[in-house]
């Protein structure tokens, strides 16, 4: 028998393992179905209806410090774009399969998490999607990527400080031509992709009960196998690029929070794709930089209400590399702000619950600027580029919703209007091309969920 074959009938074992020696497994499977009049933000135009429909099975299962969770989806669309899902910070879907003689697509995806928890360690594996933010985005790692396979741990050293790590495999969508003749011939042909990881560290200190700090850092890089050095979660990645030969991507971020009471939060984080202090106030610079500042504040009306307003900013050059195989990016997301470099956002999130209903109602204003071959050739070259002086996207998307729980929460019951006002809808940040056209369009959208929980001793 050989290592390949040991490992997974070692993973098999513990698994069946674990599934005997638990009273219970939990099931929720789900079904829901949103309906958008004119399409929202999900069509181009100004008289289509978008249907999204998504089908679904949860698993859960806890033995002792183990635990196992799982989810798989299915996705099927009608009338929705897809060039428009990377301006959709809901939806990461990927790998779109389309209906015969139709334009409509269909998405699957599945997570899996198994962790095992002590007092102050957590150990976990599997394909999960992670956010490293306080705010409602993300700079450096967010959860609008799609979920990846990763390993690592959460470790509480005290009361004051935590050390989390993880490492893990992203999609470059860079072609492997070492594999182009093994998926290649006269019934049809796949692409394999060059590999590309991420390991990540981030140390969390409270520096007083009301002021907590978070200092992150992530290495992108392409190996064929593991790389030991980044195998190592308590030294910095900043050094340990230097010894292999400078040829990865660093990226670092810090991250203020400030809880004023339990009513008010104020936070920021910058974000550190380069940086040259001595260059740092020059016009020319390489100071590859993100900004964001928020705050939350709840109880405003006492009404179980909460407000949150938030800003992020990304330099054009952030997310990119010298060598595009470090790209901070994962099946063309961007592993921080969803809108990605050249990009900025003003967001503003309302919602409170009265009697039985919910209100939620957001309002985001966001503008994304090219990223020419030209700036790309730059970017090492500390060529001063003017923000937004070449061709651009911007969008002002307001929605409100009211939500109600029925039939003892088995179903959720969703009624809302969206406003969308969007200038070069489907623009392509990297093309040379532009679009050229504008939206502007109220719509109706419906939203059925029906869940609930099957439990089996």
């Amino acid at each position: 028998m050989n290592i390949k074959k040991i490992k997974i009938s070692s993973i098999l074992l513990l698994l069946s393992t674990i599934l005997a020696n638990s009273n219970e497994v939990k099931f929720t499977p789900y079904l829901s179905t949103y309906f958008s009049s004119n399409g929202s933000i999900y069509n181009s135009t100004l008289s289509t209806f978008s249907l999204l429909n998504k089908l679904g099975l949860k698993a859960s299962k806890n033995v002792g410090n183990i635990d196992i969770t799982g989810d798989f989806s299915f996705y099927s669309t009608k009338n929705v774009d897809n060039n428009l899902l990377s301006m959709n910070p809901n939806l990461s879907l990927i790998n779109s399969r389309g209906y015969k003689n139709s334009n409509d697509l269909w998405f699957i995806n599945s997570d899996f998490k198994i962790s095992y928890t002590t007092n102050n360690f957590t150990l976990y594996f599997g394909k999960i999607s992670d956010s490293w933010g306080y705010g409602n985005s993300s700079l450096l790692i967010s959860n609008n990527t799609p979920s990846f396979p990763k390993f690592g741990f959460t470790w509480f050293l005290n009361q004051k400080i935590s050390l989390e790590y993880f490492y893990g495999s992203l999609v470059s969508l860079l072609p492997d031509s070492s594999f182009q003749n093994l998926y290649s011939n006269n019934i049809g042909e796949r692409i394999a992709y060059v590999n590309r990881s991420i390991a990540a560290h981030r140390l969390t200190f409270k520096l007083h009960n009301n002021v907590h700090f978070k200092a992150s850092e992530s290495v992108i890089f392409s190996r064929k196998t593991l790389d030991i050095n980044y195998l190592i979660p308590f030294l910095p990645y900043w050094a340990l690029q230097s010894y292999n030969g400078d040829i990865d991507n660093i990226q670092m971020q810090g991250e203020l929070i400030f809880i004023i009471n339990k009513y008010l939060n104020l936070y920021s984080s910058i974000y550190i794709d380069e940086w040259t202090p001595e260059w740092t106030f020059k016009k020319k610079n390489r100071n590859w930089f993100g900004y964001q500042v928020g705050l939350r504040i709840k109880n405003i009306f006492n009404i179980q209400d909460q407000l949150l307003m938030e800003y992020n900013w990304t330099d054009h050059r952030v997310y990119r590399h010298l060598f595009p195989i470090n790209n901070s990016y994962s099946y063309d997301y961007p592993l921080g702000f969803w809108a990605g470099p050249h990009a900025e956002e003003l967001y503003f999130k309302y919602n409170f619950s009265i009697f039985s209903f919910r209100l939620d109602s957001y309002l985001s204003l966001v503008k994304r600027g090219e990223l020419t071959e030209e700036m790309l050739e730059n970017q090492y070259n500390n060529i001063s580029q003017k923000r937004f002086s070449g061709k651009k996207e911007s969008r002002t998307h307001l929605a409100i919703n009211i939500n109600k729980n029925i039939l003892n929460e088995f179903v959720i019951f969703s009624f809302g209007v969206d406003y969308v006002d969007w200038i070069n809808p489907g623009f392509n940040p990297a093309a040379q091309e532009s679009i050229e056209k504008n939206i502007s369009k109220f719509s109706f959208n419906l939203n059925l969920h029906f869940i609930t929980d099957i439990i089996f001793h």
